[in-house]
């Protein structure tokens, strides 16, 4: 079996190193984990917290002078529990840099084919998530009525999501270029095997011209190693 690391162990072993590392995670478990990881490490300025990431982000990051300041947080959700809300605490820091490992599997679950599929529950999580409810609008139109040999039918109002796994992944671009001034274009996990379950997007928060072309080399060469390691020469 193959062991690889995990993202908080990466974190710690990157050089040059954070001064800083902050885990968040909503299991008492993996939280248990995190502080044997931290452990291991003595000397490190480590921290766990364990609760709703959305909540803790929320609630602290406005704590933090980051007008001479600098961070990269990377989120990893279990499903689709960030909120549009965090995204945009994290974005109006100007400082932080985000690597989102965006579920684009549970959008394409919850946004179903037909719009009638959609219920209360999915519509709400879909613009917590999104941070508006014209995803309506944008993803679903009108499905063209039937006509057969005597005329139109009349049916029901029927519309259809307009927008494929393709489609979806570029709305969700688009959402978050609203709030960062730059968003690279997402690596997709798994990288050759379908369906594509996961968008990795990057998006750096600080406007500055020099700030944000540093950011888009960075992305770029990030996400090109990642390419690089998937191509299998036949």
């Amino acid at each position: 079996m193959e062991s690889r690391r995990g993202s908080a162990k990466i974190a710690l072993d990157i050089e040059p190193r954070f001064d800083r590392l902050i885990f968040m995670d909503q299991k008492p478990a993996h939280c248990a984990a995190l502080e044997a990881l931290k452990a291991s490490h003595p000397g490190r300025d480590v921290h766990v917290l364990n609760g709703d990431a959305n909540v803790i982000i929320q609630n602290n990051i406005n704590r933090v002078n980051w007008s001479s300041r600098r961070a990269i947080m990377f989120l990893d959700p279990y499903g689709m529990e960030v909120a549009w809300e965090t995204l945009q605490a994290i974005a109006e820091t100007k400082a932080i840099d985000v690597w989102f490992l965006f579920p684009l599997s549970g959008l394409y679950r919850q946004a179903a084919r037909n719009i009638s599929g959609v219920d209360a529950t999915k519509r709400k999580a879909l613009t917590t998530m999104l941070g508006t409810d014209e995803w309506e609008a944008e993803l679903y139109s009108p499905v063209p009525p039937i006509i057969d040999l005597l005329g139109t039918l009349e049916a029901p109002e029927e519309r259809q999501r307009n927008a494929d796994v393709a489609g979806l992944e570029s709305y969700v671009k688009r959402r978050l270029e609203t709030i960062f001034p730059l968003v690279a274009d997402p690596f997709p996990l798994p990288p050759q095997k379908k369906p594509q379950r996961f968008s990795l997007f990057f998006a750096a928060s600080n406007p500055s011209p020099k700030a944000i072309d540093l950011a888009n080399r960075f992305a770029r060469h990030i996400i090109s190693a990642g390419i690089s390691s998937h191509v299998r020469p036949r």
